[in-house]
Order: C-alpha cells, then sequence, then structure tokens
C-alpha cells in the first residue's frame, strides 16, 4: 500500500516518492520519506532550511529556535523563493 498524501509522484510513467526540499502546492515544503515533516533545521544538498509545522519551509527573517546542533539559535534570513538560508558576509 502507499502512504497517504504527497507521498508519489510520477516522472516519465515511474512512481517517485518525495525526500527534500520541494516547491510546490503554493509553498516550499521538506518531504522524508514522503511524508511532510515538522525537523526544525536541516540541511539540503548543502543549503540550510528551517522547517516548521506541516513540513514548511519558513522564509524572512526568522528566529531559528530549533537549530539541531547545525548552528546557534538566533535569526536567520531565508529566501523568499527557495527557502535557502542566505548568508551575509
Amino acid at each position: 500500500l502507499l502512504k497517504a498524501a504527497y507521498s508519489v509522484i510520477y516522472e516519465d510513467g515511474k512512481m517517485v516518492t518525495k525526500h527534500g526540499v520541494y516547491v510546490d502546492y503554493g509553498g516550499i515544503y521538506y518531504y522524508v520519506d514522503g511524508v511532510r515533516t515538522n525537523a526544525g533545521l536541516v540541511l539540503v544538498d548543502g543549503n540550510y532550511y528551517y522547517v516548521s509545522s506541516g513540513g514548511a519551509c519558513k522564509t524572512g527573517k526568522y528566529w531559528v529556535s530549533r537549530p539541531n546542533g547545525l548552528m546557534a539559535a538566533g535569526y536567520y534570513t531565508f529566501d523568499a523563493e527557495t527557502g535557502k538560508m542566505i548568508f551575509w558576509f
């Protein structure tokens, strides 16, 4: 049996389970084994994302309270279109 909701997309006629960050359904979401997951700060393919309830990736300036040991808690800025953390050097 397949998992409920969000778990499967079709590419070239093949069934694929989502894993990682996807821009879809009008937002930016984080999936683990096809399920939207609340994870706090995550590192995906060399980019940081802050994931809250429902697997939604935060955008704009946001307080990261759950950094999961990746960096210190604090305010960080996330891109509005991709959800990727923006570093200011």
